[in-house]
């Protein structure tokens, strides 16, 4: 069913005082054994601003003795596809003779790993030899993507802090079979029209440029940094579930 009452676990101690039956019970599986499903409203969810719908808890109470059951069968439910796809991940990779296990579970650097494996002999990677300065620009730009903090209280005013981050991972695949700048480094100088074919997509190669926020508007970028695009991003740009967090966010 993929629910599970996460307000149990985070106010125990809430939750523990109105059970007191679950009170003899010092370790936190002993309490979720024995414990029964709880009522609608330790279902409710506060980033979505909503319960659990009167059919899904009807089937829990049906379906699920105690919260040691529920949890059991909703970890299952998340980690076994987890599981399934990391296979299938190992197995395409152990065909390029690359084991995720010893170099990482990250694409990038698998990838890194077998363009040196594959590559000729009399190919060489020319972007950097003898260009420190270019190599440092390269270093020094290549950050996270930008991340909202959000801080909530919760047992006597204690702050709690959340992160949502945005990352580009979906890109390298993409980018994997795109053109890419190779060759000698040249530098092109400033032109009268760089900005248009940037904007054109007739400008190949790397820009590097000093972006300034306008006065009145430093206090809105404070906690997250700025997204520059070319394009419109729609819906249809996102999966579903980014879709939905987006619609939601517009309401």
């Amino acid at each position: 069913m993929g629910i599970f009452p996460h307000k149990v676990t985070r106010n125990l101690s809430k939750y523990i005082d109105e059970h007191p039956d679950l009170t003899q019970y010092s370790d936190i599986i002993q309490v979720l054994r024995n414990s029964h499903i709880p009522s609608k409203k330790w279902f409710y969810n506060n980033l979505k601003g909503e319960s659990v719908s009167s059919n899904d808890y009807n089937e829990m109470v049906f379906t699920h003795t105690n919260l040691y059951d529920l949890l059991n069968d909703y970890n299952n439910l998340d980690a076994k596809p987890g599981v399934e796809a990391t296979k299938k991940l190992g197995n395409f990779f152990q065909s390029l003779n690359l084991d995720i296990h010893k170099n990482g579970i990250f694409v990038p650097r698998l990838t890194l790993k077998y363009l040196w494996h594959t590559k000729s002999k009399d190919c060489k990677f020319q972007l950097f030899k003898g260009n420190d300065e270019l190599y440092h620009k390269y270093r020094d730009n290549l950050v996270g993507g930008p991340s909202i903090k959000k801080t909530t209280r919760i047992r006597k005013g204690k702050p709690c802090q959340g992160i949502l981050g945005y990352d580009t991972n979906a890109l390298y695949l993409w980018a994997i079979s795109q053109d890419m700048p190779c060759g000698e480094h040249q530098v092109v100088q400033v032109y009268p029209d760089i900005l248009k074919d940037v904007l054109d997509n007739t400008f190949f190669g790397m820009i590097e440029c000093d972006i300034a926020v306008p006065e009145h508007l430093k206090e809105h970028f404070t906690g997250m940094p700025l997204i520059f695009k070319n394009v419109e991003i729609t819906c249809n740009d996102l999966s579903s579930d980014t879709g939905t967090c987006q619609t939601r966010s517009q309401k």
